[in-house]
């Protein structure tokens, strides 16, 4: 029921913002799946700049030009090979009933997630995720060990025919900024997002005031420890 119900909602502001066309039915020709996460799905985007789902991302940002960069570090993406298919529908899963408990006001209000949580281990395999570790990697180019990174919201809204097929956690992350640290051959990523009506609404509506009941802001925190992207030093 919580699908339909999005499917309803994310084709209302759709169809407002962008018109009948942008509206997405289950029907022939097309799957549950495109559905919910295609232009007019409750976990898609029509891709709009600074229109992520969910991100209260300022667009302010230091990661730079995604398009000049192919990512080629071997532990992301031997983690992205190595996924089984029950991982990456799980991800898929977990993605609809976080859109549940938004909707219905279900669930934790703060949520924290680690390599044990499928959230985290899929956001990993997103193009912002691994955008951000190249950026990582041109700051411990130029010495630096630590600092903080910002993935904008019209970075995430470019790689989301990407992340649809490969990372839902990061179509419904969108934007977010945070910090890192490299230490040895580890590294930390660590960064909150904000997943309220807000961005829900297209920046149409602010968030809900109170911290119960459907439209209530939820908090993800994601404290990422990997291999150092930058190799160990």
């Amino acid at each position: 029921m919580g699908a339909f119900i999005g499917l309803a909602a994310g084709n209302v502001v759709d169809a407002a913002i962008w018109g009948s066309g942008a509206v997405s039915t289950v029907g022939f020709g097309q799957s549950p799946l495109d559905a919910l996460f295609g232009c007019g799905g409750p976990l898609g985007n029509c891709g709009s700049l600074g229109a992520a789902p969910w991100s209260e991302n300022s667009g302010l940002g230091n990661v730079q030009d995604p398009g000049r960069f192919v990512f080629n570090w071997d532990a992301n993406s031997q983690l992205i090979a190595s996924r089984s298919f029950w991982d990456r529908w799980s991800a898929y899963d977990s993605a609809g009933w976080f859109l549940n408990d938004f909707l219905t006001g279900s669930g934790k209000r703060n949520r924290e997630y680690n390599l044990s949580s499928v959230e985290q281990r899929d956001l990993m395999a997103s193009r912002g995720f691994q955008q951000v570790n190249a950026y990582i990697q041109r700051q411990c180019s130029a010495g630096r060990t630590s600092g903080e990174f910002e993935l904008t919201t019209s970075q995430a809204a470019r790689n989301l025919l990407y992340d649809a097929v490969h990372s839902p956690t990061g179509v419904q992350v969108g934007g977010y900024n945070g910090t890192w640290a490299t230490s040895g051959n580890v590294g930390k990523v660590t960064f909150t997002n904000v997943a309220g009506l807000n961005s829900f609404a297209y920046h149409v509506l602010p968030n809900s005031p109170i911290g119960f009941g459907p439209f209530r802001t939820i908090k993800q925190t994601f404290q990422i420890t990997e291999p150092n992207p930058c190799g160990a030093r």
